[in-house]
């Protein structure tokens, strides 16, 4: 397929519009180019089954060597660009990020980090993906258990059509037809979470079958009417290019450069002309079409810049989210025209020296030595996990290099949940708290506060079984907006007085950021810009509740910006959301808690 009289430009070119409109939606001008990735995986089923099925039918495949070419092939850029983010983390980033970034690389080089974004970001469109090296290595995670499972699958039914003494190909072809259309009824079920549906094999399994059976049809054949197939050709890649850059419909040009936010602790996403569920299938479609049709013409050939970053589009694809997240993590959310430029010129050389060095000239020795690099890799970041990312002293967040354990990030937020539990007969206040780690926080104010004559009591969200628990409660806070609260509460609770609305807050988009400047004299003055739609959410609360809402966000606001730091000159949150303790110390201060509590 290298060779320049057999390679088919077409499938270079749709490589290059893949790749650049992935690159454009990562930089933040195009909500649609994410769906750049499902072209690539249509184009890896059709580069990769046929070949597979050949082999196996003509008694050739080896399984092991398919998967090890597999590995060589993803794996080198992959373990550099690892390095390149463990070592700029290593001087640079806060420790519970660290910790983040080594348990992606350590599931990156295991091909598996589809895996890892399942089970903890759960969503794709998360704001906190745009500032993750490593996040967009889900693709090669979803490739890599495509290739373990589906040559697997190939020999069963090989093995299958010679017990019934059928035609092999037809029995694979058929047999490829049943699973790929039960995994596409998977991917539209409405009970699939959106990390599932995004992020896992069975319901993307249709996309490379789909890409493979194209591929079949079209092995060894010649289109009967070319000149209907090249304007089949034609209008499907119009229709293609429309779907990929369907996004330029619902753009808001102040959101250009800018990471989507987080409000109140749901990941907020900009809605596009149709719904995810129908965009990826047609995606889909016109891919398999225009590689079924451009197959038999010359549409392509007279091409050239789309066809060259085809080429390039893995190493392309590697270092490009690597460069915008590093940036975006240590200097700004931003993108700047002159950012842009030079990002774009690095991107290039990067990519380039990557596609000559790496993919062009990678050897038997040098695959050795790669895959002991990955394992030196994984050691290390296995080193720097168990460590919850601590490789320094952080005395502005109370974390010592000689005091490290596991979970120490997320325990105190979480200690709240040791007081899910009903009221005791005491004399004390008791105080009922309802809500997701926004309202955890609170509960952490009021255990930081001097008020010890009160009993608290917890939920992460309202059920049937709180309702002794509301009427017993004295005074009940909830994070919720008001007109969403069940009816059972105001029906049980003492006087619909003594129930709170807990504000929303943050502190930017993350402390990365901030603690970048940590050399300079100006760093514990440091504020961050009040985030417009957290502002917007945080006065649409405070109209409901009126004088019943504690208001989280006046408290560190002047004039626009947000305090990042208390006066003791420790964070008031880790991760720009949830509360420190120190933070969480400054807010009992702050807060008027005498008039609310008693």
């Amino acid at each position: 397929m290298n060779n320049k009289s057999t390679r088919r430009m077409d499938i270079d070119f749709l490589k290059g519009l893949s790749i650049l409109v992935v690159v454009i939606y990562h930089l933040g001008f195009l909500k649609s180019g994410y769906l750049g990735v499902d072209v690539f995986f249509v184009i890896a089923g059709f580069l990769t089954v046929p070949k597979v099925v050949k082999q196996i039918t003509d008694q050739q495949f080896s399984y092991i060597k398919f998967i090890w070419n597999r590995i060589i092939r993803f794996l080198p850029a992959v373990v550099l660009g690892s390095i390149l983010c463990l070592v700029i983390g290593l001087f640079f980033w806060l420790p519970d990020d660290y910790e983040n970034l080594a348990q992606s690389v350590i599931a990156s080089t295991a091909f598996s980090n589809n895996i890892l974004s399942a089970i903890t970001t759960k969503n794709y469109w998360n704001s906190l993906n745009d500032y993750k090296p490593l996040m967009h290595l889900w693709y090669l995670g979803i490739l890599m258990q495509f290739y373990i499972v589906f040559p697997l699958i190939t020999l069963l039914l090989k093995n299958i059509s010679s017990v019934c003494k059928k035609n092999s190909k037809t029995m694979i072809l058929w047999g490829y037809w049943v699973i790929s259309i039960l995994s596409f009824v998977l991917f539209l079920l409405p009970n699939i979470s959106t990390g599932n549906r995004f992020y896992m094999l069975p319901f993307r399994f249709y996309e490379l079958m789909f890409g493979g059976i194209v591929g079949l049809m079209v092995t060894g054949k010649e289109s009967t009417n070319p000149n209907l197939c090249k304007w089949i050709s034609y209008g499907t890649l119009f229709a293609l290019v429309g779907i990929l850059f369907i996004g330029v419909f619902t753009f808001d040009p102040s959101s250009i450069g800018v990471a989507t936010v987080i409000i109140g602790g749901e990941s907020q996403t900009s809605e596009l002309l149709l719904p995810n569920v129908v965009l990826v299938p047609l995606t889909v479609l016109l891919t398999c079409v225009l590689m079924y049709t451009s197959a038999s013409n010359r549409l392509f050939d007279k091409t050239r810049v789309l066809p060259f970053l085809g080429k390039r589009s893995y190493s392309i694809f590697i270092w490009h989210q690597i460069l915008l997240a590093l940036y975006r993590y240590s200097i700004s959310s931003t993108i700047t025209a002159r950012f842009m430029i030079g990002y774009l010129i690095i991107l290039c050389i990067i990519s380039e020296l990557s596609y000559r060095i790496i993919e062009l000239k990678i050897t038997a020795r040098q695959s050795i030595i790669t895959v002991i690099c990955a394992f030196a890799v994984c050691a290390f970041s296995g080193v720097i996990y168990i460590r919850a990312g601590v490789v320094r002293d952080v005395p502005e967040l109370g974390i010592y290099v000689d005091d490290v354990h596991r979970g120490m990030h997320a325990e105190y937020c979480d200690r709240i949940y040791s007081y899910d539990k009903d009221f005791e007969t005491t004399d004390k206040l008791k105080v009922l708290i309802i809500g997701n780690s926004f309202a955890r926080d609170f509960g952490n104010i009021l255990l930081e506060s001097e008020y010890d004559d009160i009993e608290l009591s917890y939920s992460f969200d309202f059920k049937d079984s709180l309702i002794d628990r509301i009427g017993q409660a004295d005074r009940i806070f909830v994070f919720a907006a008001r007109d969403s609260i069940p009816d059972y509460l105001w029906a049980n609770v003492k006087s619909e007085d003594i129930v709170y609305g807990i504000g929303t807050k943050n502190f930017g988009k993350l402390n990365g950021q901030i603690y970048f400047n940590r050399f300079k004299n100006s760093y514990f003055e440091q504020t961050v810009a009040l985030d417009p739609g957290y502002k917007a959410v945080n006065e649409k609360l405070k109209s409901q509740w009126g004088n019943h809402y504690i208001d989280m966000m006046e408290i560190v606001e002047s004039n626009g910006e947000i305090r990042i730091f208390t006066d003791t000159n420790m964070y008031i949150s880790q991760d720009a959301l949830h509360l420190t303790v120190a933070g969480a110390q400054y807010y009992s201060k702050m807060l008027n808690l005498e008039e609310l509590l008693f």
